[in-house]
C-alpha cells in the first residue's frame, strides 16, 4: 500500500461510504462514471487520429500538386508536338499557295488498291531496251 497515511484514510473512508450507499445512488454513479469514461476514450482517440489525418491531408494536397505539374508538362509536350506536326504540314504547299496533304496523297483508298501476286509480271512480260520505242511502251504507273 502507499506509504502517505493520509492517502490511506482517504481510501479507507471512500470504502465505507461506498459500503453504505443506496443502490440507486450507485448505480447512478456507475453511468456517470461510464459515460465520463467513454467521453475520455473518445477524445484521446481523436485526439490520436490528428496526426495521420494530417498527414493523409498534406500527402493528397502533394500528391495533387505533382499531378498538375505532371498535366501542365504532359500539355506543354502535347502542344510542341502539334507545332511540330504543323509546321512539317506547313512547309508541303504547291506554288499557288494551296495546302497539299501529302498524306491523303500516299493513302490507298481501299485494299483493291494493293496489287496482288497475279499482277506482277513475269521476266517474260518484261521489255528490253529494243522494244521500248516511247514512254507508254514501258508499262509504268505513267501510263
Amino acid at each position: 500500500m502507499s506509504t502517505d497515511p493520509a492517502k490511506e484514510m482517504i481510501g479507507k473512508a471512500g470504502k465505507k461510504i461506498w459500503e453504505k450507499t443506496p443502490e440507486t445512488v450507485k448505480e447512478k454513479v456507475k453511468e456517470e462514471v461510464k459515460e465520463h469514461a467513454i467521453d475520455t476514450v473518445e477524445s484521446n482517440i481523436q485526439k490520436k487520429a490528428k496526426k495521420p489525418i494530417k498527414k493523409l491531408e498534406e500527402k493528397a494536397e502533394e500528391n495533387e500538386e505533382n499531378i498538375r505539374e505532371k498535366a501542365g508538362e504532359a500539355k506543354e509536350k502535347l502542344q510542341g508536338a502539334l507545332l511540330d506536326v504543323k509546321e512539317k504540314l506547313g512547309g508541303s504547299r504547291d506554288e499557288d499557295g494551296k495546302s497539299e496533304d501529302k498524306t491523303k496523297k500516299n493513302k490507298l483508298k481501299s485494299a483493291r488498291d494493293l496489287k496482288g501476286v497475279s499482277d506482277i509480271k513475269t521476266s517474260q512480260g518484261i521489255k528490253g531496251p529494243g522494244q521500248v520505242k516511247s514512254l507508254n511502251d514501258t508499262g509504268t504507273l505513267r501510263s
